[in-house]
């Protein structure tokens, strides 16, 4: 099962299901509780919101993945300015010339205290025709 698996700490899971396609490039088709995949055209990114904490620490980030595109599968974590809109990645964990299942992790991460009152946070991955996505954790800790 590729569902995301809540572990023992504190991690925020999301489902392939909470990610809305954000660019239009290519057909993809939603499995639920296994991913979503792009099926056709060109790169498509998807977004879904990350509802962390006031005042946690985010001390990386994670995807699994099914990658069998030529290119690699784009993700990140971003934090977004509410007043300016300037977007800054906190971390970032594609995949790198890996084919078929693979899990990747950013436990450097930029900026990683959480700020609700001026930030908006949120993941955005990007896949091309033969890719999957899976599953995304972000692991935290609270003061």
């Amino acid at each position: 099962m590729s569902a995301p698996l809540r572990r023992a700490g504190l991690d925020f899971a999301l489902s392939p299901e909470q990610f809305v396609a954000d660019t239009t490039g290519g057909s993809y088709t939603y499995f639920f509780g296994q991913g979503v995949r792009v099926t056709g055209g060109a790169e498509t990114c998807f977004q879904a919101s990350l509802d962390l904490p006031d005042g946690a620490t985010i001390t990386a980030a994670h995807g699994r993945f099914y990658d069998a595109g030529a290119l690699n599968v784009s993700a990140d974590v971003e934090r977004d300015e509410v007043q300016s809109e300037v977007v800054t990645v906190l971390a970032s964990f594609p995949t790198t010339a890996a084919s078929g299942r693979v899990t990747t992790s950013d436990t450097t991460v930029a900026t990683p205290l959480v700020d609700r009152s001026t930030y908006v946070y949120l993941t955005t991955v990007c896949l091309n025709i033969g890719q999957q996505l899976n599953a995304v954790w972000i692991d935290y800790s609270m003061p």
